[in-house]
């Protein structure tokens, strides 16, 4: 192999394989090793071991080599960028599987965005991906059909089928018995291949497993983009500053607009587990109502505020009913007040809870005030030791120039006196010296003063975390202080209450995400105000 960063690449694999070349490390103990050490080779390991299945994804959907090239580049950075919140983490190849199918479905829609825009521009030849035979029917909805199958039969298939790899490593990967995967690996390809018959591709699960193991085979990944892709990846994880203007445009784009789709995704699903919660809560007082109704108890529905009428009351009920009515209605009444007092200590709770939240807002924003008017006051002193340190370079620069003026006017006399001559001289060395001692005093009065600038943005960077951590467990407590509450009112109110309560506590939750937005704004600028500071140093 030739000199240079392939050399380097290999290296780091040897020593994550180990150096008698025994069983490889799983796909859980790489992603634990970068996560926790950002060990080059773990990710170098991941990235060889999951390449080839990626860049089929992209090359079936987008029929591009370049579009595809892209759209792998982009999958790769969204690992580096969500590693941290893989679940399962023997699950990274499923993981990616999904990451690249959503990579390419948008990268096809900004190149249909693209193409609309430059329609009257002759479209240029771009290289096309040869289809293999018998695949080309296949490859419209093989992904598509494959990406709905449930995690627990697509994660053998993507690992056995479109990877390559053998039953025992992927069962010891996933601790299952092999007897076990491969029963799952059979029922997934019976799924996959009658799905595929729905679309009009007949092909048996025997035919299909042949088809998946020679394209996954076929995914050559070229060394170029092996490497660029690494070197992408590695510079992202040492830090987005550094990445900045190395990383393509394009592939940048790609990876930011895929990870806020996975974002807005997590967002779609709480709404939807809240949408359940209320649902729950309205079935349950739905089934109380018909308990009683069957019980014969009295039920009440809340026609008017502060007005309540009785829906199961016997018009023909004789006199010697009135002292049972009278006492049912004492009940009735009764109950009906202690559900008025609980609703409103759940609404005096909620109050509370939506004061206390609006406190801790408060308290954030007062703490944010404060700490952009502590890098404030921290530049303007960073400015004036620059300029402090300008003045006396300046004065430096006119002793120095004295100096020579000195010395040369001393050369002139040398002729007439050696006596002054060397009177001259060990002044000129005396003024030296003494210019050398005001220059290191004046570096160690500067690396003093650094030093006091960066002990006080540590201090700074202390008191946003702490002030941070006590936002997030108020509101946490505040959170779950509402969920307990909103879960009680649910149970004891009507279907309207419960429905308000729904809505309040959806907008004290998108006011959570609005802070969270803002505080993410707040620390990326802050995080970009540091690496200006650093870059001026």
């Amino acid at each position: 192999m030739p000199p240079g960063p392939m050399n380097r690449l290999v290296e780091h694999l040897r020593r994550v394989v180990g150096p008698t070349g025994g069983a490889r490390l799983t796909d859980a103990e790489l992603l634990e090793r970068f996560i926790t050490d950002q060990d080059e080779a773990a990710f170098e390991a991941l990235l060889r071991r999951h390449a080839p299945m990626v860049l089929g994804v992209c090359r079936r959907i987008l029929g591009h080599a370049d579009d595809a090239e892209d759209a792998f580049q982009a999958t790769f950075l969204v690992l580096v960028r969500k590693a941290t919140s893989i679940r399962p983490r023997d699950a990274v190849g499923n993981w990616l599987y999904g990451v690249a199918y959503r990579t390419a479905l948008e990268a096809r829609v900004r190149l249909a965005r693209r193409r609309a825009r430059e329609h009257q521009v002759p479209i240029m030849p771009q290289r096309e991906v040869e289809p293999e035979s018998g695949w080309q029917d296949v490859r419209p909805v093989l992904d598509r059909e494959l990406s709905a199958l449930p995690d627990k039969y697509r994660l053998p298939v993507v690992l056995c089928d479109l990877e390559g790899r053998g039953r025992r490593e992927v069962a010891r990967q996933l601790r299952i018995p092999e007897g076990t995967l491969s029963s799952r690996l059979a029922t997934a390809r019976k799924m996959l291949a009658i799905r595929l018959t729905r679309r009009g591709v007949a092909l048996s699960a025997g035919g299909l497993a042949v088809l998946l193991a020679q394209n996954g085979a076929s995914a050559y990944v070229p060394a170029s983009l092996f490497v660029s892709t690494t070197n992408a990846a590695l510079l992202l994880a040492a830090g987005p500053a550094v990445a900045a203007g190395i990383i393509p445009a394009k592939v940048a784009a790609l990876s930011e607009g895929v990870v806020k789709m996975m974002f807005l995704a997590k967002l779609k699903m709480t709404a939807v587990v809240c949408a359940g919660v209320a649902a729950v809560g309205l079935g349950t007082g739905g089934l109380l109502y018909q308990a009683r109704a069957a019980n014969g108890d009295p039920v009440h529905v809340q026609t008017a505020p502060n007005q309540l009428v009785q829906r199961n009351a016997r018009p023909d009920d004789d006199d010697d009913d009135k002292p049972r009515q009278r006492s049912q209605d004492r009940q009735s009444s009764a109950r009906e007040q202690e559900l008025r007092r609980e609703l409103e200590r759940a609404r005096a709770e909620v109050q509370a809870a939506r004061r206390q939240a609006e406190a801790a807002r408060h308290q954030a924003e007062q703490a944010m005030r404060q700490a952009r008017s502590e890098l404030e006051r921290a530049r303007q002193e960073a400015r004036a030791q620059r300029d402090h340190a300008r003045a006396a370079e300046q004065q430096a620069r006119h002793a120095a120039n004295q100096e020579r003026i000195a010395r040369a006017n001393k050369e002139k006399n040398h002729k007439h006196d050696m006596h002054d001559q060397s009177a001259e001289q060990q002044g000129g060395r005396d003024l030296a010296e003494q210019l050398n001692r005001a220059r290191s005093e004046m570096l160690k009065n500067f690396d003093r003063q650094r030093q006091q600038l960066t002990e006080q943005l540590k201090r700074l960077d202390q008191v946003q975390q702490r002030s941070m951590r006590q936002l997030e467990e108020q509101l946490s407590r505040a959170h779950q202080r509402l969920m307990g509450k909103n879960n009680k009112s649910h149970s004891t109110s009507s279907s309207s209450s419960s429905a308000s309560s729904g809505d309040k506590l959806d907008q004290i939750l998108q006011r959570l995400e609005r802070m969270e937005r803002r505080i993410d704004r707040l620390e990326s600028g802050n995080r970009q105000s540091n690496d200006r500071k650093r870059e001026r140093r």
